[in-house]
């Protein structure tokens, strides 16, 4: 047949001349920063004395920062990102701190310029290449049994890991923010503490079927970029908040030697002391999600009746 040799460069056994000249595009997702000055700018630097940097711009409005230099094929590039927190851009900014996973040991992160024209994948700011942050989210206003101060958590793989969520402004509304890595598949629910044990006293969220994995859980698989999730109902697949209802409990223990009366919302696995009242009727209140169906039973001193 016939053979096309490669058009090598004079003197050399690459296609490209040696000291050739390429186009290197760095970009950089702001997304997890939150004190970006309005209109702030954002910057690369190739040395801690900023004797070389950039500008990037954000051509489209996503929050994700690009320029394009060019740069000798072959040599090394130190780099990190910057960007500007306050009115005055020579003094209100902040530099990156590189992650120890791709930190070239002097707080830079470091490439080696390809032959060829190159975009670099976008990262997170102060994330190694290939990590990405998921702010979990869920709404707890239809929650009545959230004990004072108490915990809530979004727990992965049946309490494999789990994390503190916060409500930092009073809304309901728990978060917390996870560094993971791209195309990860997380499975997880919420939970939070109802008694003064946290160890004992908690509910566990029952997910509800069209957004179950199959294995009582909720499930996200993560790509590129920061992602922000729904702030979920507690319990249900929607923002809206689950309709709770109080259901009161009554039972006549007259003829029994009544001691620890229960009633156990069996579907729920919720058990609440009730109270005796006059007549030797027992009584008790659990607030559930309405539109259900649930299966209960009375307790008299431990026994099932």
């Amino acid at each position: 047949g016939y053979t096309v040799q490669p058009a090598y460069a004079y003197g050399s056994c690459s296609e490209t001349p040696p000291g050739a000249v390429v186009d290197v595009t760095l970009s950089i997702d702001m997304q997890g920063t939150s004190d970006l000055y309005t209109d702030g700018a954002v910057w690369v630097l190739m040395d801690a004395g900023w004797s070389e940097y950039y500008e990037l711009t954000d051509a489209d409005g996503d929050s994700i920062y690009a320029v394009t230099i060019e740069k000798e094929a072959g040599t090394t590039l130190p780099y990190r990102f910057s960007y500007q927190t306050g009115a005055d851009p020579n003094a209100d900014y902040v530099e990156e701190t590189v992650p120890g996973g791709c930190d070239n040991g002097d707080g830079f992160r470091e490439m080696m310029i390809p032959d060829a024209d190159t975009n670099l994948p976008t990262t997170m700011y102060a994330n190694c290449m290939g990590d990405t942050l998921v702010t979990f989210r869920v709404d707890l206003n239809g929650v009545s049994d959230l004990y004072t101060d108490g915990a809530v958590w979004v727990l992965f793989d049946d309490w494999t890991e789990w994390y503190d969520m916060v409500d930092e402004d009073g809304d309901g509304v728990y978060i917390f923010t996870l560094d993971t890595t791209w195309g990860a598949t997380l499975n997880y629910r919420f939970a939070y503490q109802t008694g003064a044990d946290p160890d004992n006293d908690y509910a566990e969220e029952t997910i509800p079927g069209e957004c179950d994995n199959g294995g009582g859980n909720r499930q996200v698989i993560l790509e590129g970029g920061y992602t922000l999730l729904p702030a979920f109902a507690y319990g249900s697949c929607s923002e809206t908040p689950v309709v709770m209802i109080d259901i009161t409990y009554s039972v006549d223990m007259t003829g029994e030697s009544a001691s620890d009366v229960m009633v156990v919302n069996k579907t729920l696995w919720i058990w609440t002391a009730l109270t005796e009242g006059a007549d030797n009727i027992w009584n008790g209140v659990q607030t559930i999600p309405a539109d259900a169906t649930y299966a209960y039973t009375f307790v008299n001193g431990g026994q099932d009746n």
